[in-house]
């Protein structure tokens, strides 16, 4: 079995997949930046690399038996201004030094973490808004070297993603945490279908991309669905069912984002993968860490 090389690896998609690729029995060297929080990682038995900005930081820890996973990435759904510099540098030239670190190495795998919003109005190659445009801008790069210098490589364009230990405020979260503390929450008027996907089926996606990846010829690119989606109203009467909560939400008071998903793009499934966590159950567990955890 090939080693893994993951980027990104002290966020949460990355460090359930360091662990994840651990308990597959596959060697793990996990990438992160300099001062950069390893909290996550830290009860994981996996090389820690720092990269201080050099392609030669990337170089040294890749080698021709590597796979690359590529998760680090810049988010924000609206931009300002202010943003560019972490858009371009964190989503296009990190991920380009990347690239060229594999071509030095003679590492041929990669599997690249995209976005689902690279496709607006299911129409690929229009993203959704400017951090979407720079996952797209690296994923034509990523073809480029899977032209030019014979990458096998599979981009697994993400949903939302959600797990009861994710220390972040989404959806469900920020859902279930409202309705225990009897907070309101203004929204807009939640006609958008949302398509949540457990980070356990995201980690075997990834895994099964792993293993079909040497299989590749150039890039291919796929979708990981949950296979289950709502609209945002059904979500919030979903998590009142399951939790016994009443939830106090304003619907309308805020206005839709410019180019808000309403509908997301089509899937198209990751071959022999299947998710296998529903959306009830994950509420669940959610409820019940928050309550436990006060």
């Amino acid at each position: 079995m090939k080693s893994v090389v993951i980027t990104g690896a002290n966020g949460f998609l990355g460090s359930n997949l360091v662990g994840h690729f651990i308990e597959l029995g596959v060697k793990v060297k996990a990438i992160v930046r300099q001062n950069s929080d390893r909290e996550l990682l830290k009860n994981l038995s996996c090389d820690i690399c720092v990269f201080n900005g050099s392609i030669e930081s990337l170089s040294s820890v890749i080698n021709e038996n590597s796979v690359v996973i590529h998760t680090a990435s810049y988010y924000v759904a609206e931009h300002k201004s202010s943003d560019l510099t972490a858009l371009v540098e964190s989503n296009i030239l990190f991920g380009l030094q990347l690239l060229e670190a594999m071509k030095i190495s003679g590492a041929k795998h990669i599997i690249n973490i995209g976005t689902s919003w690279q496709s607006y109005e299911d129409v690929d190659r229009r993203p959704v808004n400017l951090y979407a445009a720079t996952k797209q801008a690296f994923e034509d790069l990523l073809s480029y070297y899977s032209d030019a210098e014979n990458f096998r490589a599979i981009s697994l364009r993400l949903f939302d993603t959600y797990g009861e230990n994710d220390s972040r405020m989404k959806l469900l979260k920020l859902l279930i945490t409202i309705g225990i503390k009897g907070k309101s929450l203004d929204m807009s008027p939640g006609e958008q279908v949302i398509d949540l996907v457990h980070i356990d089926d995201v980690c075997t996606a990834v895994s099964q991309a792993y293993f079909l990846v040497d299989s590749q010829n150039g890039l291919s690119s796929y979708n990981v669905s949950s296979g289950k989606r709502l609209s945002l109203k059904e979500l919030v009467n979903l998590v009142e069912i399951k939790t016994g909560l009443t939830l106090d939400i304003n619907w309308g008071e805020k206005e839709y984002r410019k180019r808000e998903v309403i509908t997301p793009c089509e899937s198209k499934p990751l071959l022999n993968w299947k998710p296998i966590h529903n959306i009830e159950d994950g509420i669940i567990k959610i409820f019940n860490k928050l309550t436990n955890d006060q």
